[in-house]
């Protein structure tokens, strides 16, 4: 995705800078400037400038004053690493959560033990993990004592699919304003505390339960929070918190401690009561442990504890937005750099006159090798950022193994198979739904061919769940009557084996039509499910129209299914529910 970070780079323009822009080797975007920074490439196999990630942050001039990014390929790094006070502006970049490790297993002391120390300010880290072996993965070897996976204490940092595995002290988030996107944090006690100020979004929280005695829980959080002055705290936004034992939310570490879990999915790892205000019981006053909008099992709020704060919208709005930990100008900051040569376009095919953007030709994806590329990422990844003309990549036949994202800056793109059941692309990622996706598209101007939710087929398959275990095939997410949003379903097909519901709510406003779809018998009589929004049914628009077959039988069905009118059944089951400005037109026409 495109960074959403401050603008770290008001010191950039000092004194020096004519030389040192003179030997840049690449630029790069920031805001509205267009500035230098260095690559260095970090391989174990000894194919890059260095074969350790230390060694190539040692590399980096002290008091350095301009990004550096430091490229660590995919592998296992059995080392320490540090960024110390004086390396600021890194980009430290790995091939993926699962593909580029840094371990060790120091323990005992959380300021000696950290496999990774960031000490520096305007830090970014991506795509790569942490991990403090010592007792994780678990070995029931050695006691639970604090093992420190990361030790964040610079101002400005930015975590984008970083992965913290521990069990006791995984994350110490120090100080600082940090942001964490798409994180994954694993432990079993304490394992995200300190007293930064920091927002953890649509992150991974995976609690380990097995690494504690039979009956005992866990603590995700322990905050530090001195006074009521202070800024910081931890916002944990669109999250997943799941795993195995239970967890308290949080127990406070210092006495002022402030945490706010916002529409977050809480599986019953969660113990009921939620929080413990552990060596500060009396003062529970001035702890600040808040939920608002949250679900799953683990949400339920009736058992918490009494002194869990209400707080009110307002001040739930701004502590779960990038206000919380940007005060200054925020930017989109495009991180992608641009190499002396630009991609080069092909003309395979014009697509030019079907749009009012040009194109930059095609692209071809072939497993054995005959294309321009063997995989679709690759073909994707070589698309320029920012682009602005339609980039057609045309994918041939085959089973195309792995994980496929179209990022927000690559727009403009036709992506073309040669038919539902010729061109598969499979993956088996699982547990968080940030995480898991086989593809994910998050660009705008996107255009996926052969795949069709048009006279679609929905398949139910029971094959992996329990005898008597019902499934749900929708969980929309509408939060507000004002919002446009709703999942229609038009003249589709609805088969499979076991049995489904049609669907449950995601959050309190959810709306779903099934509008003129054949219906086999796997559709469960009553159709639909409150879920957790039980006796807030009339906020929920589950409709059907027009169904036909076993499972459309409505007589059975819950007492709220919503009876629109003719009109509003034609306005949303028409083009006009998602495009009215001529959008769909285009796009249909590539």
């Amino acid at each position: 995705m495109s960074l959403h970070w401050c603008c770290f780079v008001c010191l950039f323009l000092l004194v020096g800078l004519r030389a040192e822009v003179a030997n840049a080797q690449f630029y790069r975007n920031v805001g509205n400037k267009h500035l230098p920074y260095w690559s260095i490439v970090v391989d174990q196999s000894g194919h890059g400038n260095f074969s350790t990630i230390q060694s190539a942050i040692d590399s980096v001039p002290s008091n350095n004053r301009y990004w550096v990014s430091i490229k660590v390929k995919a592998g296992t790094y059995r080392e320490k690493v540090k960024i110390p006070y004086d390396k600021p502006f890194i980009i430290l970049k790995g091939e993926g959560k699962r593909r580029t490790l840094v371990e060790w297993d120091d323990h005992n002391d959380i300021s000696q033990s950290p496999t990774f120390a960031a000490m520096a300010d305007n830090l970014v880290v991506k795509c790569m993990s942490f991990r403090n072996s010592y007792n994780n993965p678990i070995n029931n070897k050695h006691e639970n004592v604090p093992a420190v996976a990361a030790m964040v204490s610079g101002d400005k940092a930015y975590f984008f699919r970083v992965g913290f595995f521990g069990v006791q002290d995984t994350l110490w988030d120090v100080a600082g304003r940090h942001y964490y996107m798409l994180c994954t944090m694993q432990g079993a006690v304490d394992f995200i505390f300190g007293a930064a100020q920091s927002l953890f979004e649509r992150c991974s929280i995976s609690v380990i339960g097995g690494a504690l005695a039979p009956g005992l829980s866990g603590f995700i959080t322990a905050q530090g929070r001195e006074n009521s002055q202070d800024a910081n705290g931890f916002v944990f936004k669109d999250c997943h918190v799941f795993g195995s034992g239970s967890s308290y939310l949080g127990r406070p570490w210092r006495s002022y401690a402030r945490v706010l879990f916002y529409n977050t999915t809480m599986t019953n790892v969660v113990q009921p009561s939620g929080w413990t205000s552990s060596d500060f019981a009396g003062y529970e006053g001035r702890i600040t442990f808040a939920e608002y909008g949250n679900f799953g099992p683990g949400s339920d709020p009736s058992k918490r504890v009494s002194w869990t704060k209400k707080l009110d919208l307002k001040t739930i709005e701004n502590m779960a937005s990038l206000k919380f930990i940007d005060t200054e100008v925020l930017v989109h900051a495009n991180h992608n750099h641009h190499h002396h040569h630009h991609h080069e376009q092909r003309n395979n095919k014009q697509i030019a006159n079907k749009t009012s953007h040009s194109s930059s030709g095609t692209i071809i994806v072939d497993l054995s090798g005959n294309g321009d590329f063997s995989t679709i990422q690759s073909a994707i990844d070589s698309i320029s950022s920012d682009n602005k003309n339609w980039v057609y990549i045309y994918v041939k036949a085959g089973t195309y193994r792995e994980k496929v994202k179209i990022s927000f800056d690559k727009p403009f793109i036709v992506l073309e198979g040669e038919g539902q059941k010729n061109t598969f692309v499979e993956w088996d990622d699982h547990d968080s739904s940030a995480e898991s996706p086989t593809f994910t598209t998050m660009a705008d101007n996107v255009v996926v061919k052969s795949i069709s939710f048009r006279d679609c087929t929905i398949s139910a398959i029971d094959a992996n769940l329990g005898p008597g275990i019902i499934g749900f095939i929708t969980a929309q997410g509408r939060t507000d009557p004002n919002d446009s949003n709703g999942f229609v379903f038009k003249q589709c097909n609805i088969i499979g084996n076991g049995t489904t519901y049609l669907g449950r709510p995601w959050r309190g406003y959810a709306r779903v039509i099934f509008y003129n779809t054949k219906m086999s018998n796997i559709i469960q009589p009553l159709g639909w499910q409150p879920w957790g929004f039980a006796g807030q049914e009339d906020h929920i628009t589950f409709a059907e129209y027009g169904n036909s077959g076993p499972g459309s039988d409505t007589s059975k069905r819950v007492s709220w299914l919503k009876n629109l009118d003719s009109s509003t059944v034609s306005k949303m089951a028409s083009t006009s529910f998602i495009g009215t400005d001529g959008w769909l037109k285009t796009l249909t026409q590539l």
